[in-house]
């Protein structure tokens, strides 16, 4: 009995989509000219089922569905998102003069962390940059891995310090209490 993977991949109308049956290869361009390229996985499909969806369909005589083909398909949803809307991350900065600056290229980051130097950070050109009151920074891309990436590298300039809670902190992510210090008796 073959298994089958039916799933429905939504995205934006300004996309183009091409699929080259032969090769098995997947590629989209949005509304601003970015390419994307995938090769499929044996056994997968794509149909495009209306304007803005897509149809990801996998056969198999197997019971179990290989782990590459679901990481496949959420790669493939995830880029699509990304270049039909874009994901972004939020990070601030918390601590007594902890601030971080765009250069005058306006193309990296100059941070100041309570080091004796300043740290500065050129982002991959896939980032867009935007800093806000010197305490905020606004973070976008098309990739949610490069995203991810590059702001956990970020966080790991300054880590939250679990006492007093300063630190690079993204308030989207797990949230930790403070820890209790000193008791005086």
């Amino acid at each position: 009995m073959p298994i089958n993977i039916n799933n429905i991949i939504l995205f934006n109308k300004t996309l183009k989509f091409f699929y080259l049956e032969k090769k098995k290869e997947v590629s989209v361009i949005n509304s601003e000219g970015l390419l994307l390229s995938f090769l499929l996985p044996k056994g997968c499909e794509l149909k495009q089922k209306g304007i803005n969806s897509l149809s990801f369909i996998y056969k198999s005589e197997n019971k179990k569905i290989p782990s590459h083909v679901y990481s496949f398909y959420k790669s493939l949803a995830n880029s699509l998102k990304g270049i039909s809307v874009g994901y972004y991350s939020y990070l601030f900065l918390k601590g007594v003069g902890y601030r971080v600056n765009l250069s005058e290229d306006k193309h990296s980051l100059i941070f100041r962390l309570g080091f004796s130097h300043p740290i500065y950070i050129d982002p991959p050109k896939m980032i867009g940059l935007d800093v806000f009151k010197e305490s905020e920074i606004y973070l976008s891309s098309h990739s949610l891995e490069y995203l991810g990436k590059f702001s956990s590298s970020l966080i790991d300039l300054r880590k939250r310090d679990p006492y007093k809670g300063k630190g690079v902190i993204n308030p989207k992510g797990k949230f930790e209490p403070l820890k209790v210090g000193k008791k005086n008796k």
